[in-house]
């Protein structure tokens, strides 16, 4: 666990000097947790924690299983091979991750991985948006063939991404599809309803997004186990104003 290191890149830099150096101390590493803030700092402070080329580590830690980051801000990977990742989570506040990040990680490759978590944070603090063409490739089905488990968290625009994954190979392997704390509104709900494939989903997370009671009652009537509470319309609004 990397604290409180996120006001420079060289700093990250360093970090990554030690662990990589440590590697043979720590030959049966597993999982590894970078970036956690200060407890008493505010949250939108813990996303902006400066993180940086993290390829280095994937090598240094061929048995690596989980990999967990808290910013996402500057976080980069070059193209690698790693056989053991298993989980890889990028957890951001305010900060939103940057396209060139999403790029990267696609540019992975990542054949054991089976849980993607990615908070892709709210774009109206930046005036700026991820495009969903952006994850089109991970929704593609074809990067990450052993996916179960995928989070794609935080979004101001869940109802773009909803259009999307509804068309996608992608969802006749996964388990659990998260698209909570997002702007889930009932017209990407509806989308999702009318995809037979959703059934076959185990869990389908859409809670604390912009739906309506109504849309909540018709989406408990599919065969998968739906979360849909709490909803978040009223802080999300209060936040845009």
């Amino acid at each position: 666990m990397w604290d409180d290191y996120w006001q420079h890149d060289t700093q990250y830099k360093d970090f990554s000097n030690v662990m990589c150096g440590a590697c043979d101390k720590l030959p049966n590493l597993k999982a590894l947790f970078i970036g956690d803030g200060d407890a008493q700092e505010a949250n939108y402070m813990k996303s902006r924690l400066l993180l940086g080329d993290s390829t280095p580590i994937l090598k240094a830690y061929p048995n690596l299983e989980v990999l967990q980051f808290r910013g996402g801000w500057g976080l980069k990977f070059d193209k690698v091979r790693h056989e053991n990742l298993k989980t890889l989570m990028i957890q951001t506040g305010y900060t939103l991750v940057q396209a060139q990040t999403l790029k990267d990680i696609t540019n992975l490759d990542l054949p054991a991985l089976e849980y993607l978590e990615i908070w892709l944070a709210e774009s109206f603090h930046h005036g700026q948006d991820i495009s969903t063409e952006q994850l089109a490739p991970i929704l593609s089905g074809k990067l990450f063939p052993n996916l179960k488990y995928l989070g794609l968290k935080s979004s101001d625009y869940t109802d773009n991404i909803a259009f999307l994954i509804v068309n996608s190979p992608l969802l006749e392997h996964l388990a659990v599809l998260d698209l909570s704390q997002g702007t889930l509104t009932d017209i990407g709900a509806e989308t999702l309803l009318k995809c037979p494939t959703i059934n076959q989903l185990h869990t389908l997370n859409i809670s604390k997004n912009k739906l309506s009671g109504r849309q909540i009652q018709k989406l408990s009537q599919l065969n998968c186990r739906v979360i849909a509470q709490p909803q978040d319309n009223g802080q999300r609004q209060q936040a845009l104003n």
